[in-house]
C-alpha cells in the first residue's frame, strides 16, 4: 500500500481567528487518519502555540510583509528539506494554503518545488487570477465562495464545496451551564441575553448590533454580551455611551473556551456588513450549542443560516430590521428552542467534522 502524504499546511495569520482554529483542528484530525503534517506560520502566533501544544510539527518564520524575501527564502528551505524527508519515506508531498496572507509565495514554493497545492479560500471575494490559474485544487468553505471561486477563472474540476466545520458534540450544553455563569456574571435568571463573539474588526458589525439595541424599547431590550476584547473595543465603548446603553452591554475578554458564555445566552447575533465572511465559525459554534441566530445576508451566512427556520436573516446596516428581529425572537421562547434544534440539527448533518475532513483527504487523493 502507497504511503499516505506529508502535508505542507501553511497559515500566516498572526492572531486567533476562527480560520485559525479550522486550521488547527484539521491538520489534528488528518494526523489521526494517517496523513502526517507539518503546519508553517508567523512565529509566534497562537496558532503555533497551541499546535506545538497538541504534539504537531510546526515552523516559524518572521514574515513581516508579504515581500520579506529572506523570509520566504528560509520558507523555501525549510519545504525543501520536509519533501526531501517525505521522499526518503516513500511519501508524495502536498501543500496545503490555508489563509490570505502569504497566499503568492506559497503558491510560487509549491509550484517551484513541484508540490501539487491547494488553496482553502474562506472569504467571499475573488481569488487573484495569478492563484486561480496555478493552484491545483481550491476548497471553498460556504456555497457563495465556491460561486466566487469559479467566476475568478478556477473550473469545476479543481474546485470543490468542503463547508468549515466542528465536532458537534463538544458544544452540547450542560443542563447547568446557563445558571451558573450567570450567577458567576451577576445576570439575573430571567433575563434575555443576546452574544456576539466574533472579533472585534472594522466591518464585523458591532456598530450595527448596538445601534438596533437601542431601538428596542427598554422594557423589552435585553442584555448583550460581547466577548472577544480587541482594538475595536475603545470606539464601540464611546457608542455605548453615547447610546446611553451602558446597563444593556458588557464587553468580555477573549476566552480560552467559549461554550459556558454561549450556554449562558437565549440569542446569537452576527451581524458584518463589508467583511467579506466566508463562513463564521462563531455561527458554527452557537448553533451547535442550540441557540438561534440572527445574522445578516453577507458572503456565506445565508449558506448556513436559513431564514425564519434556524434563525433570522437581516439586511447589512438595517438597524430597524434587526431590533425587529431581537423583539420578534426576544418574545417567543418557544421559537428560540425550535430554531436552536433546527439549527443544532443542521450542523450535525451537513458542518461535522466527521463528514468535511474526509472530504479534505478525498481532494488530496485526486491530485495524488
Amino acid at each position: 500500500m502507497t504511503p499516505l502524504a506529508k502535508v505542507i499546511h501553511m497559515e500566516w495569520g498572526r492572531r486567533w481567528s476562527g480560520g485559525a482554529s479550522q486550521v488547527l483542528d484539521l491538520v489534528a484530525a488528518l494526523e489521526q487518519l494517517g496523513w502526517s503534517g507539518a503546519l508553517l506560520g508567523s512565529r509566534g502566533s497562537p496558532l503555533l502555540v497551541k499546535a506545538m501544544s497538541k504534539g504537531i510539527e510546526t515552523y516559524g518564520f518572521g514574515l513581516a510583509s508579504e515581500l520579506n524575501l529572506p523570509a520566504w527564502a528560509h520558507v523555501w528551505k525549510t519545504v525543501a528539506r520536509l519533501k526531501s524527508f517525505a521522499g526518503k519515506e516513500r511519501k508524495r508531498v502536498i501543500g496545503h494554503i490555508h489563509s490570505r496572507r502569504g497566499l503568492l509565495g506559497g503558491i510560487l514554493i509549491c509550484r517551484g518545488l513541484g508540490i501539487p497545492a491547494i488553496v482553502h479560500w474562506r472569504v467571499c471575494a475573488p481569488l487573484p487570477p495569478f492563484i486561480a490559474r496555478r493552484a491545483d485544487a481550491v476548497i471553498a468553505i460556504s456555497a457563495p465562495v465556491l460561486n466566487v471561486v469559479r467566476a475568478s477563472g478556477v473550473p469545476p474540476e479543481r474546485s470543490f464545496l468542503i463547508r468549515s466545520s466542528i465536532a458537534p458534540d463538544y458544544w452540547v450544553p450542560r443542563p447547568e451551564a446557563r445558571p451558573e455563569v450567570r450567577s458567576q456574571l451577576g445576570i439575573p435568571p430571567d433575563t434575555l441575553v443576546l452574544v456576539a463573539t466574533a472579533r472585534m474588526a472594522p466591518g464585523k458589525g458591532h456598530d450595527l448590533i448596538l445601534k438596533a439595541l437601542a431601538r428596542v424599547p427598554p422594557d423589552k431590550r435585553p442584555l448583550l454580551l460581547i466577548i472577544g476584547g480587541s482594538p475595536g473595543e475603545p470606539s464601540l465603548t464611546r457608542l455605548v455611551e453615547t447610546l446611553k446603553l451602558d446597563s444593556y452591554v458588557r464587553f468580555l475578554p477573549f476566552q480560552e473556551d467559549m461554550r459556558p458564555y454561549l450556554w449562558s445566552g437565549n440569542i446569537f447575533v452576527h451581524c458584518p456588513d463589508r467583511f467579506p465572511e466566508g463562513l463564521s465559525v462563531a455561527l458554527l459554534e452557537a448553533m451547535a450549542c442550540g441557540l438561534p441566530v440572527i445574522a445578516t445576508r453577507v458572503g456565506g451566512i445565508p449558506d448556513l443560516v436559513r431564514d425564519g427556520e434556524n434563525g433570522f436573516l437581516v439586511q447589512p446596516g438595517d438597524e430597524q430590521n434587526l431590533a425587529s428581529a431581537i423583539q420578534t425572537l426576544g418574545s417567543d421562547p418557544e421559537k428560540r428552542t425550535a430554531m436552536g434544534r433546527k439549527g443544532r440539527l443542521l450542523i450535525e448533518n451537513e458542518y461535522n467534522h466527521g463528514v468535511n475532513i474526509k472530504k479534505v483527504t478525498d481532494v488530496y487523493k485526486r491530485l495524488l
